[in-house]
């Protein structure tokens, strides 16, 4: 039972960490 506002909630926390992760990646990539 999961509700669209829950999914779209979630996706938007996945991309916001993962946008920060990458970021962090890559700073430390090219360091």
């Amino acid at each position: 039972n999961v509700s669209p506002h829950d999914i779209s909630l979630s996706v938007k926390v996945v991309s916001t960490v993962g946008s920060e992760f990458i970021t962090m990646y890559f700073f430390t990539a090219i360091s």
